[in-house]
């Protein structure tokens, strides 16, 4: 009876894999991170910016009541004013159209956010921009990390930001010459 068993067994798995594997496949069996939804008016919003329609600048976040996604807000921002444009007290997850063809994702979590939110948000980061990515049509170009909008790097965009600022004040300490030389 064991052996008709284990052969069934056998005979149910050849027909479910049409490949045979063996030890040397490589699966991921524990996920790329949590399952979110898009709510439609965020797929909308996504494709319009891929698209080049509207504001350079879209803000999604998580909907407390289904756990979704949605557009928190969609606004035209400088590179220079990015830090400034995002939310500073709640975590989001943001695309930003650097140029015609490269989409920046952003995301930030404050560390005065809530623990229940910081979770949720780090966990659905690999889902988010892999789902807009899907749903745009398109290639993230940079992604971005932050604890704080203001300790975001902007060196991606060096050529639009304006050159630092030089020190004014008294020069630095001179060297003072060396003695003559002797003859």
């Amino acid at each position: 009876a064991r052996e008709a068993e284990l052969a069934e067994i056998q005979a149910a798995e050849r027909q479910s894999s049409t490949v045979f594997e063996g030890s040397r496949a490589r699966k991921n069996h524990v996920g790329t991170g949590v399952g979110v939804d898009m709510t439609l008016e965020a797929e909308d919003a996504i494709k319009s910016l891929v698209a080049g329609h509207g504001a350079n600048l879209l803000i999604l976040g998580m909907a407390s009541e289904s756990e979704g996604v949605k557009v928190v807000e969609t606004k035209e921002s400088s590179v220079t004013n990015l830090p400034s444009a995002l939310p500073k007290s709640e975590p989001s997850y943001a695309f930003y159209r650097w140029q015609a063809d490269k989409i920046v994702f952003i995301y930030t979590c404050p560390s005065g956010s809530g623990v229940k939110l910081r979770m949720v948000y780090s966990m659905g980061v690999s889902s988010v921009t892999q789902a807009a990515q899907e749903i745009g049509e398109f290639k993230i170009f940079k992604k971005l990390e932050a604890s704080d909008p203001s300790d975001l790097d902007l060196s991606f965009a060096q050529d639009e930001l304006p050159p630092p600022a030089k020190p004014t004040g008294p020069p630095s300490f001179a060297r003072p010459r060396g003695p003559p030389r002797k003859r």
